[in-house]
């Protein structure tokens, strides 16, 4: 049977240090909190004197490569030699299942760590997992601590930014409600130690590309709000993306987009990835949308959740995660 047991920070820096050549996994479509954390990882590992990269089953986003440097990334076909003949191991950060490790489970072996936040989550090998946390980094944090109550790390700026920017990243900039006061004081600390703060939430929220102010100009005109302006939802399909000639990554903050909506306790956006496949993206100010995402196989946190609903068009995507919330929810 596989190892899945829950671990203790001390119980994750044993694993840690067992290791000495490391691949750090992320989730597919990276996100802040993914990259940043394994970013902050291969950090504090190299300071601890082993070798550490990065993979994910897609690309490092343009607007997330100011946290990497040359050699973190590289692609899993790279690094899956150095796995069976290199004696280097995994570790996955901020992935809640497997199914979100993507084609890295065909790739490499199954990770020997997981840290993580999401309280529903598909565990899949021995795991740190701290459900109130904000982000994954908020987690490694402990693990962090470990080693610097060791005397065997010091918090550097060099640590400090890829970890403030996974934290500010899954928190929209300290705006959301998994914001704790230990988020603010592990945020601060973090900038005490050297960084700029306002630089990484520019880089972060304010620096955008044309094409991206282009989709969310699409995503605020094709919005749809039903069940009584409780809820609401844009979708897009892969025909919109033909026709507006860019890509799914400038549509990232479609969600934000859709949610900032005044009156709106539910948001959600389906993007289709493939003929009949739509991913689906659901945030809520105080309903539990986790619940929602779990009736098609997904999960999350009680506020931020996802799943892919499979239908033969975008109305009936959209029908069923509707007919999903409205029992769930009960918002009529």
């Amino acid at each position: 049977m596989s190892d899945l047991r829950t671990l203790t920070p001390r119980e994750a820096v044993e694993i840690l240090d067992s290791m000495d050549r490391v691949v750090i996994t992320c989730h597919v479509r990276p996100d802040g909190d993914t990259l940043g954390t394994a970013k902050a990882l291969a950090v504090m590992l190299r300071m601890l004197g082993k070798e550490a990269r990065i993979t994910c089953a897609d690309p490092v986003p343009e607007r997330l490569s100011f946290i990497m440097e040359e050699g973190d990334f590289a692609a899993p076909e790279e690094l899956a030699p150095l796995c069976r003949e290199g004696g280097w191991r995994t570790v996955a950060v901020d992935v809640a299942s497997p199914s979100q490790w993507g084609r890295l489970g065909e790739l490499l072996p199954t990770p020997e760590l997981v840290i993580d936040h999401h309280a529903m989550n598909i565990p899949f090998a021995p795991h740190f997992t701290v459900a109130e946390a904000s982000s994954a980094s908020e987690a490694l944090w402990q693990v962090a601590r470990e080693y610097i109550a060791d005397g065997r790390l010091t918090l550097t700026p060099r640590l400090a930014l890829p970890m403030y920017t996974a934290i500010s990243s899954d928190t929209g900039c300290f705006r959301f409600s998994n914001v704790t006061p230990d988020t603010l004081r592990i945020a601060a600390e973090l900038m005490e130690a050297g960084i700029d703060g306002a630089k990484v939430n520019r880089l972060l929220f304010d620096a955008k590309p044309i094409e991206q102010l282009r989709a969310e100009a699409f995503i605020g005109s094709s919005l749809q709000r039903i069940l009584g302006g409780a809820v609401a939802y844009a979708v897009i399909t892969l025909r919109d993306t033909e026709e507006l000639g860019f890509g799914y990554e400038h549509f990232e903050t479609a969600i934000d987009v859709v949610r900032s909506l005044r009156g709106v306790e539910i948001a959600f956006v389906l993007k289709e990835v493939a003929p009949g496949e739509y991913k689906v993206s659901l945030r809520s100010t105080d309903r539990d949308v986790a619940a929602v995402a779990s009736v098609f196989g997904g999960g999350g946190h009680l506020r931020a959740a996802g799943c892919t609903v499979r239908a033969e068009s975008k109305e009936l995507a959209a029908e069923a995660v509707i007919s999903a919330l409205d029992r769930a929810t009960r918002l009529q």
